[in-house]
C-alpha cells in the first residue's frame, strides 16, 4: 500500500484535507496501452486489498479485473483537441472509511499533445 502520509494542516475550508501517493504511472503508446492496463488493473486489485477500514459497497460492487482491464481499454481512443492536458477518471475502486479516515483509489489515462500516460494513486482524506 501507497503512505499517503497524512497531513495534520487544515485546508481553508476546515474540513477536508486530500493527501495523495501515487502508486502506478507509466507514458503509454497504443501499441503497449493493453500490457499497461493489465498492470494497472494488477496494481488496483492489489492495492485494494489493503485499504483500511470497511468498504462502503457489496462484493458484487467491486470491480472485478476483467472490467477495470475493459475500462482501461476503452480509454483508447480519447483525444485531446486543444493539446492540453485531459484526464478521464476511468478507473477507481469504492472508498472506504476508518475512523476520520476515508481512502479511495483512482485511475486516470492523462493526454497532453502526443503524450500519454496512465496513471493510479492511492488518495487519504481526513475530516477534521
Amino acid at each position: 500500500m501507497v503512505d499517503p502520509q497524512l497531513s495534520e494542516d487544515d485546508t481553508e475550508s476546515g474540513t477536508i484535507s486530500d493527501e495523495y501517493g501515487v502508486g502506478w504511472s507509466r507514458p503509454v503508446t497504443d501499441s503497449n496501452l493493453a500490457a499497461a492496463c493489465d498492470e494497472l488493473a494488477d496494481w488496483v486489485l492489489d492495492t485494494a486489498e489493503t485499504l483500511p477500514g470497511e468498504v462502503e459497497t457489496s462484493e458484487q460492487e467491486k470491480p472485478s479485473r476483467a472490467s477495470l482491464v475493459s475500462s482501461c481499454l476503452a480509454t483508447e481512443d480519447q483525444t485531446a483537441e486543444t493539446g492540453e492536458s485531459v484526464s478521464d477518471g476511468f478507473l477507481g475502486y469504492p472508498s472506504s472509511d476508518q475512523g476520520d479516515h476515508r481512502y479511495g483509489i483512482f485511475a486516470e489515462l492523462r493526454l497532453e499533445g502526443e503524450q500519454r500516460t496512465l496513471l493510479a494513486g492511492y488518495v487519504a482524506q481526513r475530516t477534521f
